[in-house]
């Protein structure tokens, strides 16, 4: 699936030998249903990708559609520390929940991301409320909002089918707190990139950009937010948080 990813440009070449451990990691120390878990996060997140590269719209010139071994780890990174975890403490439930908000995270914030970048309105920023440019992090999208509830509620009922089997956990627990989990850290992800990531500007053009980098022949200037937060950064704090809000989950059922 790696290998596939690459060759239809959905991830590079480091992004591909990146995720091959991770998916390794989570069949081993988790289970075979961890894994299908995981592999039904790559497969949508990757047809959402493909689907939304087909379509002719401008975009900042940073924010490409081929993801890296940066973003596969900010996104995978957490799921596979949880997989272990859950081996290393008996099968303890509160990683698989954890496991269940980190994956409900990824697939809310990747698909919402695509498809609201295709959305005619232009996104809102989530603080203000103001218009701003497609493709610049802190906006949201009624669209988007939509396709981050459906990728939340396919992951939540993965996992409760697939999960309940592994923990003695009611299955509607694990749906619930995967929707919930997938759903706040999505949107605390969006205030994540308004507020802490770095953005950065053109000097002549005046255009918005995510990155450090020579434009118009002039090096882009910080405008606002920390130099060493970019938006993988930000992903990987979102899944951590999306984790902890699902895990508490278990006081319910404790």
């Amino acid at each position: 699936m790696s290998i596939l990813a690459y060759m239809i440009k959905i991830i590079d070449r480091c992004g591909a030998i990146v995720s091959i451990p991770i998916g390794f990691i989570i069949l081993y120390f988790g289970s075979v249903s961890w894994f299908l878990i995981l592999l039904s996060f790559f497969v949508t997140a990757s047809l959402f990708t493909k689907y939304k590269q087909k379509q002719k719209i401008g975009l900042s010139e940073e924010n490409t559609d081929i993801r890296g071994w940066k973003n596969v780890l900010a996104n995978g990174g957490p799921s596979a520390s949880f997989a272990i975890l859950f081996y290393l403490f008996n099968n303890d439930a509160i990683f698989a929940l954890s496991f269940a908000g980190s994956i409900s995270f990824a697939m809310s914030d990747t698909i919402a991301t695509e498809i609201g970048m295709l959305s005619k309105a232009k996104p809102r920023s989530i603080l203000t409320g103001k218009e701003i440019d497609i493709g610049r992090s802190g906006g949201i999208t009624i669209q988007g909002e939509i396709a981050a509830f459906m990728g939340s509620i396919l992951i939540g009922t993965l996992c409760m089918l697939l999960l309940y089997r592994d923990v003695s956990l009611p299955p509607q627990i694990i749906f619930l707190a995967s929707i919930v989990g997938g759903m706040i850290a999505t949107n605390t992800d969006s205030i994540f990139g308004t507020t802490i990531q770095a953005k950065y500007r053109c000097l002549n053009c005046k255009k918005y950009l995510e990155k450090k980098m020579i434009h118009c022949n002039f090096l882009t200037v910080q405008e606002k937010g920390i130099r060493r937060i970019d938006n993988n950064v930000v992903n990987f704090l979102s899944a951590i948080l999306g984790a902890l809000i699902s895990a508490s989950f278990i006081i319910i059922y404790r």
